[in-house]
């Protein structure tokens, strides 16, 4: 069952959170709450720890209002193919929350497994 591990005394406000998100996120998270939903987003506070198997960092947990359920949104904003294939066995291997992973495309500078030398990064094809 996951665990939420965020130390005692560490700042678990809005703001703090918030202050953390990376922009995509951000983004998602303000266009979401402009739309009529029961579903509200709210920066995520847990860890979600599958002991022997592998840890979850999600950025955003979404909440229904009426049945209180619960929904860990996970951005991999600079990704490889492992790192996604890591996410899909964690979640076979017995993570029992809802869990949305997102998996943001590259730009087309950055396609293809090719240096953006203005971005400074590289890709894996």
């Amino acid at each position: 069952m996951p665990q939420s591990l965020v130390p005692e005394g560490e700042p678990q406000g809005t703001a703090a959170a918030a202050a953390r998100l990376p922009d995509e996120v951000a983004r998602l998270r303000d266009r979401f709450r402009t739309m009529k939903t029961a579903w509200t987003a709210e920066p995520a506070h847990a860890l979600l720890d599958l002991p022997g198997a592998g840890l979850c960092v999600p950025d955003l947990v979404f909440t229904h209002a009426d049945t209180g359920r619960r929904v860990y949104f996970e951005a991999l904003g600079y990704w490889s193919r492992e790192a996604v294939w890591r996410r899909v066995e964690l979640v076979e291997a017995g993570l029992v929350v809802s869990h949305i992973l997102s998996v943001f495309r590259p730009t087309p500078a950055t396609a293809g497994g090719r240096r953006n030398p203005r971005a400074g990064v590289e890709t894996a094809s």
